[in-house]
């Protein structure tokens, strides 16, 4: 057995089924995302070690709110994430939440919730 075998599990959506999730919502309960959180925290250290600005600040222990211009930093800053990284189970989740922070960027009166266990 190799290391890869050995770490093979990080890549199963199964291995997640238990994390608390991190819910994204602007509001509309059936548009609203939950990501595991292990795998938000990923997408996040990916942020802070390419040195991106709001992905790595987001405190997920308690309720964040992004504005618009915020929301479109964010949309960018996922978008890099999903484009450096070959993890296609992070890149799933991170296609999952540009979806719910387009539709706030979409409507700019709208306040994106990013709140965690």
């Amino acid at each position: 057995m190799g290391y890869a075998d050995d770490f093979a599990d990080r890549l199963v959506p199964d291995t997640y089924l238990n994390d608390e999730p991190i819910q994204l919502s602007y509001g509309d309960p059936a548009a609203s995302v939950l990501v595991p959180e292990r795998l938000f925290v990923r997408a996040q250290c990916i942020a802070r070690a390419y040195e991106l600005h709001l992905l790595p600040t987001i405190e997920i222990y308690r309720k964040t709110k992004l504005t618009c211009a915020q929301c479109e930093r964010l949309l960018d800053e996922t978008a890099f994430v999903a484009t450096v990284s070959n993890d296609e189970l992070l890149e799933a989740h991170l296609g999952r939440i540009q979806e719910t922070v387009a539709a706030c960027v979409r409507h700019p009166g709208r306040v994106l919730s990013i709140e965690g266990p």
